[in-house]
């Protein structure tokens, strides 16, 4: 899947830059994202409801690089052990650190797991 992020693009190097790639984050479709490599408890995710913190970013001629966090729920499968009656899944607050490399001829995005939390 090819993902643009125009408005991120268009915007770089601008006050409202780290607000535009959090809310253009925020509008893709679930899935989107690699959150599923950085999970530890069975690699299911709701990124149906994304935060989104922008930590840092460069940009040059050719590329727009940032550094995010996203924050995102894991889902873990219950347990159905005997009689112990629990939901399919549960919900874990979750976190991982992403590279955003926007290239800027191709107008493509790609996402790096940098660091789980």
């Amino acid at each position: 899947m090819s993902i643009r992020l125009p408005n991120t693009l268009r915007d770089a190097g601008e006050k409202h830059f780290a607000a535009t790639l959090a809310d253009e984050l925020k509008l893709l479709p679930t899935g989107s994202l690699p959150l599923h490599l950085a999970t530890t408890q069975g690699g299911m995710v709701d990124d149906s409801d994304i935060a989104v913190s922008v930590l840092n970013s460069h940009t040059s001629e050719t590329e727009v690089r940032c550094k995010i966090t996203v924050f995102f729920d894991e889902l873990v499968s219950g347990c159905n052990c005997a009689d112990d009656p629990s939901p399919d899944h549960t919900a874990t607050p979750s976190s991982c650190q992403l590279l955003v490399t926007i290239d800027r001829v191709a107008t493509t995005a790609t996402f790096t797991v940098l660091d789980k939390e």
